[in-house]
């Protein structure tokens, strides 16, 4: 037989193993907390440098105005152009939780699942970055186009009415995505199983 104070000794081992190993799991399923948090309307702001004033034929119609929530995980800037001949863009820079719009840039998809409009997608390249593209059949009215643009962030600019397919793909191409990239933006947070 064991004395008692053996197997008090072993007692309280096993206690301080199993207290160790819970918080060396609480440690790595914190891991990211100590990082600074994200302070969703500067990153905002920061973003709409990337809105200049003119962009091809088209004239800011107003300031630049952003959406975020106070904790990120989405954190958009837009504006709104207007060109002389009565064409409309927006383009919107979006950072922080992109998942939706990868969805979309990843797919391969020509036409969306369900959909009965004569809109169509396709794959290309803008200035280096993959993009989707998105236009009506035969003669687009719209042509709208998602930019991946580095890690962190997405383009996305709208052109109405186009004269002619491809009128994002020239506006597109005329933003700033070195700096837009240089500008590190939100990483978006890594999907948690199910």
């Amino acid at each position: 037989m064991m004395p008692s104070s053996l197997r008090n000794l072993r007692c309280q081992l096993g206690v301080l193993a199993v207290a160790l190993v819970f918080a060396t799991c609480a440690c790595h399923s914190r891991k990211g907390d100590d990082a600074a948090p994200v302070d969703a309307k500067a990153e905002a702001i920061q973003l709409t440098a990337f809105l200049p004033s003119r962009i091809g034929a088209f004239t800011a119609d107003g300031e630049a105005w952003t959406n975020s929530a106070p904790d990120g995980p989405t954190i958009e800037a837009h504006r709104f152009y207007s060109s002389a001949d009565g064409r409309k863009a927006t383009i919107e820079l979006v950072t922080g939780d992109i998942s939706k719009e990868l969805a979309t840039l990843d797919s391969e998809e020509t036409h969306a699942f369900g959909s009965d409009t004569p809109t169509y997608w396709r794959t290309t390249t803008i200035a280096g970055h993959r993009a989707r593209v998105v236009e009506e059949k035969p003669t687009p009215k719209k042509s709208q186009c998602l930019v991946r643009v580095g890690p962190n962030h997405v383009a996305n600019v709208t052109i109405a009415p186009t004269p002619k397919p491809g009128g994002c793909v020239t506006i597109a191409s005329l933003l700033d995505f070195g700096g837009i990239v240089a500008s590190g933006g939100v990483p978006a947070s890594p999907k948690r199983p199910r």
